[in-house]
């Protein structure tokens, strides 16, 4: 398994690097753990890079075990999430130069920007649904736009629910509560 899942995260590192267009910092350490009964993983940017899977075989009803390698989807994601972590400029990268690395301001994104991120880049990176979506559309700009589009509509209900709510709880004329 250890194997396995170093050559996985060797060729991330290539692939999602350059897809993203920064490479992580330094080293990332992977932790494989098999005690507990699902398929996952986490990852962190501090105080290092850290990648945690939970290399149990992924059950018959997870998303998961609808792939041809969920080590690659679970490696793939995890490792997004330390790319997109580590991906630390500006002021921030001299506070972590001069008190040690304590600061990484992309783990205060919304979650659906993070995990979104690392769906994308699992997906065009399982086997069959890459090559399908590679059939159907095979560039670029369609993917961008319908993650414009997909991340815009999400906007837009959501805005939607949130001022029925408030109308209906008869706050939607207090403009402190749209806050």
């Amino acid at each position: 398994v250890a194997e396995r899942v170093a050559d996985v995260a060797e060729t991330m590192y290539e692939t999602i690097g350059k897809e993203l267009g920064s490479m992580p910092k330094g080293l990332t350490e992977i932790s494989l753990f098999d005690q507990t009964e699902s398929a996952n993983g986490s990852a962190t940017a501090l105080p290092y890079n850290a990648i945690n899977l939970y290399v149990t075989a992924p059950d018959d009803l997870s998303p998961l075990s609808d792939v041809d390698d969920w080590y690659v989807e679970l490696v793939t994601h995890e490792f997004t999430h330390v790319v997109q972590l580590d991906s630390i400029r500006g002021i921030p990268a001299i506070v972590n130069t001069l008190i040690g690395r304590t600061w990484a301001p992309n783990q205060i994104q919304p979650r659906w920007i993070l995990e979104g991120l690392a769906v994308v880049e699992e997906t065009e990176h399982k086997n069959v649904a890459f090559d399908l979506y590679q059939a159907v559309c095979g560039d670029y700009w369609p993917r961008v736009w319908g993650t414009l589009f997909g991340a815009w509509h999400v906007a837009m209900s959501s805005r939607k629910g949130y001022r029925r709510m408030l109308e209906r709880d008869g706050l939607w004329r207090n403009w402190r509560s749209r806050l």
